[in-house]
């Protein structure tokens, strides 16, 4: 009897780590681009996905048509900024031709080195100039097109600090330019007035005033090309946002408002109140509550604080200043608790909650004419240890993936339902089993060892 209840823990452990290794419970199949070699996809993981598998995403596997494993790599794809910068260089060795109408031709051969322009400017010490050119492009330098319309290149700085001397056109791979500026001599009033007075007796009969027009040349010291560079700038992690599962608001003894909010586990990082409410400023405490500690026994069992902060709207007149939006650290829960202090204010009205989080994105190398499917929810599992550094060098060195989709969620057929062997074995009543079945056995061998004893003192007594 003793060595039958011995070997109890040591089957029950093992059916546990037996029963532990429990197959995947869901598939999708993963649409990628066309491709004729091989290509990075990435992948990015919804709700569904979340809702079914456990924090790190230990228990997700891709596979190819075959079934066998193709190593991926989990990521939080940054948010990231395009900014164009204008930037120009000096345009070198550029020829000369005077025009009969009085116009002036430049002509420009850019290096092979060069890049492509989408503009030019033409420097010039004068001011107080209106001055007309067209700009013309070339792939041989015989056949010209016009690039863009006729551009006016002007400075008004009698009358104000205005001035341009640029002018921009379509980017074009053409490296012959030809620049026609419109009659280079220009005609300016000076700003001498010569003043001539007649005077008869006492009075002045007559006054003539005599202006000077005087001729300059349209004097260009460089012409300068100006072309675009984009540089990308990493706002953060990207964020979307995420429908919430449902909400449900009390009011507590404690002069709280108390909104618990279901959700699919998703990696939440804020979530926003809408309210009509107007000028209020009340403090607030976000607590979350891991999925094996939730229907413990008590309201309280579980929760565990995330952050707290201030929820306010002032909303009079010119002012106007809100924060309804709670942020945290990135957190996988599937409930939250809002905590409102009210104190002896009326509560606030809550009509919906916003849910904002990161996404996470598998990506992996996917190879020409193969299919292949995303499987998850193996509650218990260990995270695979795949040699990643080819993922990693490739999206290092600039590489983007291409996107890829996931298809309907699919159960599979030989699935059980899942059993957290771990969370059991972590659990009171598994304790109390082991406990009681101890208790057993110590009560079992005290009451075999007094047994012994008796018969032992009885074959005393009767040698």
């Amino acid at each position: 009897m003793t060595t039958r209840l011995l070997l109890i823990c040591p089957l029950l452990l093992a059916t546990a780590a037996k029963a532990d290794e429990i197959p995947f419970r869901f598939e999708r199949t993963i649409t990628v681009p066309e491709r004729d070699q091989e290509e990075l996809v990435a992948v990015p993981l919804d709700p569904d996905v979340f809702a079914s598998t456990e924090d790190g995403l230990p228990d997700l596997r891709i596979h190819d048509a075959a079934g066998n494993e193709v190593p991926y790599l989990i990521r939080h794809p940054a948010d990231t900024e395009t900014v164009a910068h204008i930037r120009d260089w000096t345009a070198s060795h550029p020829t000369l031709q005077p025009l009969d109408d009085g116009g002036l031709e430049i002509r420009i051969t850019l290096d092979d080195d060069d890049p492509r322009p989408i503009g030019l400017c033409l420097d010039t010490p004068l001011k107080n100039f209106q001055q007309r050119i067209r700009v013309e492009s070339s792939a041989d330098g015989n056949a010209w097109q016009p690039l863009g319309q006729p551009a006016v290149l002007f400075d008004y700085s009698r009358y104000m600090d205005v001035r341009n001397v640029c002018v921009d056109f379509p980017e074009t791979p053409h490296r012959h330019f030809r620049i026609v500026v419109d009659d280079v001599t220009a005609e300016q009033q000076s700003e001498l007035i010569e003043l001539t007075r007649r005077l008869k007796g006492e009075g002045e009969t007559e006054q003539t005033e005599r202006f000077t027009i005087e001729r300059r040349p349209f004097r260009i010291d460089r012409v300068r090309f100006r072309y675009k560079v984009t540089t990308t700038r990493v706002e953060g992690l990207k964020q979307r946002d995420y429908p919430v599962a449902g909400f449900k608001v009390t009011q507590n003894e404690d002069r709280q408002t108390v909104v618990t909010i279901d959700t699919r586990r998703e990696p939440l990082t804020a979530l926003t109140i809408d309210t009509p409410d107007r000028n209020f400023s009340r403090h607030a405490v976000l607590q979350a509550r891991s999925d094996n500690t939730a229907g413990r026994a008590g309201e309280d069992a579980g929760w565990q604080e995330i952050v707290s902060g201030t929820i306010s709207r002032i909303d009079f007149k010119s002012l106007q200043q809100e924060q309804r939006e709670i942020r945290f650290p990135q957190t996988r829960a599937g409930q939250y608790r809002l905590v409102i202090d009210n104190r002896d204010s009326p509560p606030i009205a809550i009509e919906s909650i916003q849910a904002t989080g990161n996404v996470e994105e598998v990506v992996f190398l996917a190879r020409p004419d193969e299919d292949y499917k995303l499987l998850y929810g193996a509650e218990g599992s260990t995270a695979p240890d795949y040699d990643l550094a080819a993922l990693k060098t490739m999206l290092q060195k600039g590489f983007k993936p291409s996107p890829g989709t996931l298809g309907p969620e699919t159960v599979l057929s030989n699935a059980p339902p899942p059993i957290r062997w771990n969370d059991f074995l972590n659990s009171r009543r598994f304790l109390l089993t082991v406990i009681v079945i101890l208790v057993v056995l110590l009560g079992w061998g005290l009451y075999q060892a007094t047994r012994r004893i008796g018969t032992d003192e009885e074959s005393s007594d009767a040698s």
